[in-house]
């Protein structure tokens, strides 16, 4: 008897969690999952580079993380805008036609912005990363290649 009441309870947890992340985030689909993932890694190569240059720093750590936290606070916003698109089409007629979900726009932003991270810090530690990736990444992180 108590299993199972315990059960029950870990099973309305869940839900609630779940509902909540759905309400925060949006649909947790496989691009909200891969930018959480790749947020992980990110994480972890960081530290893992900063180690190996003896460069290790509670405050730099503490600062990377807040940084994704904002991103997540990011992504709630711009999924709570998109859900109010809807709300203004009566009023604005120019959201009538407003088809483009920016949640995933910006989601696909930091899902790049991660893998340049993990690139730069794979690099550091002299992981063969194919010069055409690591110059499309530059490029599109902004800064220029080492042979220009």
């Amino acid at each position: 008897m108590k299993e199972k009441w315990l059960l029950n309870f870990i099973g309305a947890v869940q839900v609630v969690a779940l509902s909540v992340l759905t309400w925060l985030f949006g649909t947790l689909n496989a691009i909200f999952y891969s930018v959480l993932f790749l947020m992980l890694v990110d994480v972890i190569t960081g530290c893992l580079s900063a180690v190996r240059n003896n460069d290790f720093s509670s405050s730099k750590m503490r600062s990377g993380l807040w940084k994704k936290v904002g991103t997540l606070l990011m992504i709630t916003i711009v999924y709570r805008v998109d859900t109010l698109i809807p709300e203004f089409s009566g009023v604005v007629p120019v959201f009538n036609e407003w088809q483009t979900p920016m949640r995933d726009i910006f989601l696909g932003m930091f899902l790049v912005n991660d893998l340049v991270s993990i690139t730069e810090n794979l690099t550091e530690w002299g992981v063969p990363i194919p010069e055409i990736i690591t110059q499309k990444l530059a490029q599109v992180n902004g800064k220029q290649s080492q042979k220009e």
